[in-house]
This record gives C-alpha cells, sequence and structure tokens, in this order.
C-alpha cells in the first residue's frame, strides 16, 4: 500500500484502476496525471497551490469516466486544481474533401465503314459523400470527499466536454462526357453529400462532499457555514457540436449535340452535413444536477467509506 506522494514541480502517471493509500500528497506545482476511471482511498490528503490532478488519456468510455477520491483526513489540502475536459473529435477541416467523381467518357465520331454511328459518351461520376465528423469525448465525472477540510481551502474543477469535430465537405461530381458529330454531351455527376457534424461531449457531473459531526449535522446553519468557508470553483459545460461538411459541386455537363440528340444537365449540387449532435450537459435539457457541494453527517460517511473500500475494492494497489 504505497503513498502518492509528489514533490515540488514533478509529474507522475497514475494507472487506471483503484488505488488504496496511506498518503496523498501533492507538492507545489506537481501534477497527478490520470488517464481512465480511477478511484483512490487514502488516510490523509494534503495538496498546496498549484498542485493538480488532471485526466490525459484518449476517448472516455461512459464506464471508465470517473475520478474518485475518498479520503479520512483532508485536513491538509489549501489548494487543488484538478482538470477532466473531454478530448475533441476528429475532424475534417482542412484536411480535403472526399473524392471527387470520375469524368464521363467523351462520346466518339462516326468511322464508317466499321462504325456508322460513332460511340455515345457516359454521365459523370457522382462525388463521395464525406466521412463523419467524430464525436467529443465525454468530460470525466468527479467524486470528491474532503472530510475535515480546512477553512480557506480552494478547490478548482474544470470538466468540460470535447468539441465535435466537423464532417468531412463531399466530393465534387465528374464533368459529362462530351460530345461527337452523333451523339450529345452526357449530364454532370451529383456532387456527394457534406458529412455530418460529431456530436458535443457530455459535461461532467462534479459531487464534492464535506463531512460534519453527527451533533452539528442537523444544524443547517452550521453546514451553510462549513460549505461556505472552502472556495469551490465549479467550471462544468458540454463541448460545441461538430459543423457539418459543405456537399460537394455538382458536375459540369457536356455540350449539347450539334446533330445527335440530347440536352444534357450539370449534376445537382450535394447537401450540407448536418450540424452534430448537442451532448448532455447544463442547459440541454438533460439532467439537472451537475455540479453540487453538499455535507454528509460523519456516521453516514464512514459506512459508505467502508462499503467502497471493501470487495469489490479488495483488489486495490
Amino acid at each position: 500500500m504505497a503513498d502518492i506522494v509528489l514533490g515540488e514541480g514533478e509529474e507522475k502517471e497514475l494507472a487506471p484502476g483503484n488505488h488504496r493509500v496511506t498518503e496523498l500528497r501533492l507538492g507545489r506545482d506537481s501534477t497527478l496525471v490520470f488517464s481512465g476511471g480511477t478511484t483512490i482511498f487514502c488516510d490523509s490528503c494534503e495538496s498546496v497551490a498549484g498542485a493538480r490532478i488532471v485526466y490525459r488519456g484518449n476517448r472516455l468510455r461512459d464506464t471508465d469516466n470517473h475520478f474518485n477520491l475518498w479520503c479520512l483526513n483532508a485536513s491538509g489540502v489549501s489548494a487543488l486544481t484538478i482538470v477532466g475536459d473531454g478530448q475533441p473529435g476528429r475532424s475534417y477541416a482542412g484536411a480535403g474533401r472526399a473524392a471527387d467523381g470520375h469524368a464521363g467518357r467523351n462520346a466518339t465520331n462516326p468511322n464508317p465503314p466499321k462504325d456508322l454511328d460513332g460511340r455515345e459518351g457516359s454521365k459523370g461520376g457522382d462525388g463521395s459523400n464525406g466521412a463523419l465528423g467524430v464525436a467529443g469525448e465525454p468530460a470525466v465525472d468527479f467524486l470528491l470527499n474532503l472530510p475535515l477540510v480546512s477553512p480557506g481551502a480552494e478547490i478548482t474543477v474544470h470538466a468540460i466536454g470535447g468539441d465535435g469535430g466537423q464532417g468531412q465537405d463531399g466530393g465534387n461530381g465528374g464533368r459529362g462526357g462530351e460530345r461527337s458529330k452523333s451523339h450529345g454531351g452526357k449530364d454532370g455527376g451529383a456532387g456527394g453529400s457534406g458529412g455530418a457534424g460529431g456530436a458535443s461531449g457530455d459535461a461532467g457531473r462534479v459531487f464534492i462532499f464535506l463531512v460534519a459531526p453527527d451533533e452539528e449535522f442537523a444544524d443547517r446553519a452550521k453546514k451553510n457555514s462549513l460549505i461556505e468557508s472552502i472556495k469551490v470553483r465549479i467550471n462544468t459545460a458540454l463541448g460545441f457540436p461538430g459543423k457539418g461538411g459543405r456537399g460537394g459541386a455538382g458536375g459540369p455537363s457536356g455540350r449539347p449535340g450539334v446533330i445527335g440528340p440530347g440536352n444534357p444537365n450539370p449534376g445537382p449540387n450535394g447537401s450540407d452535413g448536418a450540424p452534430g449532435a448537442v451532448g448532455d450537459g447544463p442547459r440541454s435539457g438533460g439532467s439537472v444536477d451537475w455540479a453540487r457541494v453538499d455535507v454528509l453527517s460523519q456516521s453516514v460517511y464512514l459506512q459508505y467509506y467502508a462499503q467502497q473500500i471493501a470487495s469489490p475494492y479488495e483488489g486495490a494497489s
């Protein structure tokens, strides 16, 4: 049961999973990095100005986008910044459009005596549809339990979903086949549709619990005073939806026939891709309780702590 101790300016990466330690101590300007679902149980927690806990991962899933801190004594926490913003989804902005349609085959002139009519041309190929932008990564959900935290402690939490990626532009339609003396030109190919934008990443839920002695828990004024004794800044928001890609231009037509029939048309333009869907977060019409600072009684908290540190957490490091 090793401790997690970082000196001034040090950085340490913590493997995803559950960790049981005696002491969690983060020195000035130190950074504890996690890359997946992580839970820390500690007897004591200490952090000072510049100390940070930061998510640096790659495409969290809904099942592992959490960071939980269960502490028995947080009196050593004077300042702590925690960042769990989601990564943006892959964007096709500036990456080039989808494949253009091929040019239609040109008509040929008669070539007597073998070919009295000549070969008819062909329509231009349709442009390919743009690829979809990738959804933004959801932000991390945080549960921070800070019993005995000292008055004046400053806790800052960022949990902003990643922006959705922009969809790819559709390919342009191919040029219609050109006319000959005996055949008219052909229609141009249709432009490809732009790819839809990626959905915005969900906001993170942030819950911070302080702990009051049982004899004070029923006193609303004392609970409010405990909450007001620390400085909490929570920034939780969903990301921006990705823009849809632009539709490709329709291909130009071949020229009308001189003798042969045909009045070809240019291909229709492709439709623009739809913007990405809106993720779940404040002001999105989803869950209301996104950020909460509250107080638990000491006996209830210790009961929760004992339940959480037991099975299935027996394999915690």
